[in-house]
């Protein structure tokens, strides 16, 4: 398997978001780090995911944590399983979780102990932390 980033393929990014404002907002900022695909519902984003696992997988995901049907923690937990699942895989992908609640971030950290490429930005988000997520997921992106 070669370096997707090394080989001048663009990183593939996948954004789960609700279409609201801050849905509108992700999409351009990080479409200057890779190739983004939009989805609105966690069921589409796990589709999504698996099938890329094969091929290139996704290097960033931002997840909105306020989804529809199922949070973004739980989200993120069926992600890690199917990374897990996937074989030939060189490395998973890095997420970001977007929350307006703080202690919901303390309470996943709790449960599931750190995670090396998790990272959680909270409300009001900062945009130039998430540009600084994209670069770190664009550098490691050797899949």
């Amino acid at each position: 398997m070669q370096a997707y980033a090394a080989a001048g393929v663009p990183m593939r990014i996948l954004i789960v978001c609700p279409d609201t404002a801050l849905g509108r907002k992700l999409t351009p900022l990080l479409e200057g780090y890779g190739v983004c695909d939009r989805v609105t519902d966690t069921k589409a984003a796990l589709q999504l995911f698996a099938a890329a696992l094969s091929d290139q997988p996704y290097g960033l995901v931002a997840v909105d944590c306020r989804l529809p049907g199922m949070d973004g923690f739980a989200a993120l937990g069926m992600l890690r399983e199917q990374e897990g699942a996937a074989e030939n895989l060189l490395q998973r992908s890095t997420v970001c979780l977007l929350s307006a609640d703080d202690d919901q971030v303390l309470r996943y950290e709790l449960r599931y102990g750190p995670d090396q490429g998790v990272y959680c930005l909270t409300d009001p988000l900062n945009l130039d932390a998430l540009e600084i997520i994209a670069k770190i997921s664009r550098s490691r992106c050797s899949f």
